[in-house]
């Protein structure tokens, strides 16, 4: 999801806990901001470049990154 500025929200997955997180908090969202002086090193399009060559490999799953190593399950960071 984008804001109106074009930077990427993420919303991080249900039950996972951050270091800075207290138990029972509502989860947290990831704000990523674009970089407008070079498209070469801007992580929003570098994001939505990954997005769109594994999103075939994760149909249904919850978390973004995948294996490479087949079958490509995901997998957590």
């Amino acid at each position: 999801m984008k804001d109106q500025d074009g930077n990427m929200i993420m919303k991080l997955v249900d039950g996972f806990l951050s270091k800075t997180q207290k138990y029972g908090e509502k989860p947290k969202t990831m704000s990523i901001k674009k970089n407008d002086g070079n498209p070469m090193l801007c992580p929003v399009r570098a994001i939505e470049a990954y997005d769109s060559r594994v999103k075939s490999l994760r149909p249904d799953w919850a978390r973004f990154f995948v294996s490479f190593v087949t079958p490509h399950k995901d997998i957590s960071v």
